[in-house]
């Protein structure tokens, strides 16, 4: 939400991208004054090329075409020329600071960029010389084997759940062949010195990044919209909170072993509000 009022903020990172030549990704502004909403782009973050990627993915010699609006329709076309993420490709990640001013990150390296509000005006970095992991193949084996591990731990969801005692109550496998399949998913060439980014109520901005350990979150710096170096936590002295509230108060949700969530609120130090 804007913090002064009439607007949320919306980005997308790519998932599946067509090439488009659009050349960038947009952090969108929705203003909400008006009779209808309005969108319009605060900021041009950059795009990451992508190689081109033709097996992307595998649809079934059992898929036929479907119906268009002008007839029949090669699923096959669909998917030509759309490539996937690949893992470690930096994302864009963003914040908004009390006046207005938007401060993100959509590089591997240590880069925030703070832009002023309404994108009027000059865009201003705040950098720290740490440079980004190259990916390598023990940290992709180990990103392959984090990834499993913890798609084995993870419980099924509710709706996961019901549909499978459905099929089993008709006499029904519960897994089958998907009829379109994705390919494995590339590695970026460097692991993103940045991983996750937010800003407090007074303008502080969070920064956490990559630990020692793929997958695992890392420390987490402290900087003023200034560019003034605050302090850091260390690994494991806190997580990233899921939102900050007024007065110095954020809010962290912890799960249990079966997945319940709890919301608990509580007060950050003076320094890092």
């Amino acid at each position: 939400m804007d913090p002064r009022g009439g607007a949320v903020y919306k980005t997308t990172n790519d998932g599946i991208r067509r090439d488009t030549g659009i050349g960038h990704r947009s952090i969108w502004r929705r203003i909400l004054g008006g009779e209808e909403i309005r969108s319009e782009v605060a900021v041009r973050a950059w795009q990451p090329p992508r190689e081109p990627q033709p097996d992307a993915f595998e649809v079934s010699d059992d898929f036929g075409d479907i119906e268009g609006d002008d007839g029949p329709i090669d699923v096959r076309e669909l998917f030509r020329g759309v490539t996937r993420t690949p893992i470690f490709e930096p994302k864009v990640l963003y914040g908004l600071l009390p006046d207005g001013s938007i401060v993100y990150s959509d590089s591997s390296a240590y880069a925030l960029k703070i832009a002023p509000p309404d994108g009027e005006g000059p865009v201003r970095t705040i950098t720290r010389p740490i440079e980004a992991r190259p990916v390598t193949e023990r940290i992709k084996e180990e990103h392959k084997r984090k990834t499993e591990e913890r798609r084995a731990a993870r419980p099924p969801s509710p709706t996961m759940r019901r549909i499978e005692a459905m099929r089993a109550a008709v006499g029904g496998s519960t897994r089958s062949e998907p009829m379109i399949s994705t390919r494995e998913a590339p590695f970026y060439s460097v692991v993103p010195v940045i991983q996750r980014l937010s800003t407090t109520w007074e303008g502080r901005i969070w920064v956490m990044r990559q630990g020692d350990e793929i997958l695992e979150d890392g420390p987490i710096d402290v900087v003023s919209a200034d560019g003034e170096y605050v302090g850091t936590f260390p690994a494991g002295a806190t997580r990233m909170p899921n939102a900050f509230g007024p007065n110095g108060l954020a809010v962290f949700i912890e799960r249990d072993e079966f997945d319940v969530a709890t919301v608990v609120v509580r007060r950050l130090p003076g320094g890092a509000r």
